[in-house]
């Protein structure tokens, strides 16, 4: 099992302006592997939130540095991102990546959330970020 620094090197987050938080995925990782890093990314967002009470953010997932998705996946990394889905604090969520996969996953997500308005899935990341900044 990879250790909290070699999962951290699989991912980054980070800031764009004041209301938007980019994720970008950069490894695929073993079934065991990506609950831990379900929880990591989880907890480094909700220490954004934490420190930022009074705001609201959108999030970019970006997937497009990934050749191809794992064709798992778990139903605690599937709980964990859930759980992040409904918080109060996330506005919007854009998935970015290529792959027709991605698509279904972000559908998953839709439906599991029942916040299908919320979710939606991009080919690019210009698009995305057009969508999220849309009133």
């Amino acid at each position: 099992m990879a250790t909290d620094s070699e999962n951290q090197q699989t991912y980054t987050i980070t800031q764009e302006g004041e209301k938007t938080i980019i994720l970008t995925f950069t490894k695929i990782l073993s079934e065991e592997e990506s609950n831990h890093q379900a929880e990591e990314v989880v907890a480094t967002i909700m220490a954004i939130f934490s420190k930022n009470p009074q705001k609201s953010f959108n999030l970019i997932i970006d997937l497009t540095k990934l050749e191809s998705l794992p064709s798992f996946f778990t139903d605690r990394s599937r709980n964990v991102y859930t759980t992040l889905s409904k918080h109060p604090q996330l506005l919007r969520v854009a998935v970015v990546g290529a792959n027709i996969f991605y698509k279904l996953v972000t559908n998953f997500l839709m439906t599991s959330t029942g916040k299908g308005l919320r979710i939606q899935w991009f080919d690019n990341k210009p698009d995305a970020i057009s969508w999220l900044n849309k009133d």
